[in-house]
């Protein structure tokens, strides 16, 4: 299996948005600089049944794989490639990964008077 993560340089979760067409295909936007100007493109994904999403949803991907498909039309063949999305979470959510067992969000706070290393 294939891990796929959105992680800045620091290893911090960065957003992906979700934008849903017209037949309810999901896809995620991406783009990089190239030159002066940024380019986009977009990888279709699947979430697992029941998953529903409005366009333009921001997501943070816990867990992905890719994957893919056969399809047959018109006496012509091919093959799509897609991000199949196992587990993901919408910022500032929060969901029972990140809740502790007395039911309140996991949250550490310690003080600088509280490390052991100067």
């Amino acid at each position: 299996m294939i891990l796929i993560k959105n992680e800045d340089k620091n290893g911090k979760n960065i957003p992906v948005k979700v934008y849903k067409d017209e037949k309810g295909k999901y896809l995620i936007g991406i783009s990089k600089k190239v030159g002066e100007e940024y380019q986009n493109r977009y990888y279709p994904v699947e979430f697992l049944k029941g998953v529903e999403l409005e366009n333009k949803t921001e997501i943070i991907i816990k867990q992905a794989t890719l994957t893919w498909f056969d399809w047959e039309f018109d006496d012509r063949k091919g093959t799509k490639f897609l991000i199949k999305i196992l587990a993901f979470e919408k910022p500032g959510e929060v969901t029972p990964q990140n809740i502790d067992k007395l039911g309140s969000p996991k949250e550490i706070v310690i003080s600088e008077d509280e490390l052991p290393f100067y």
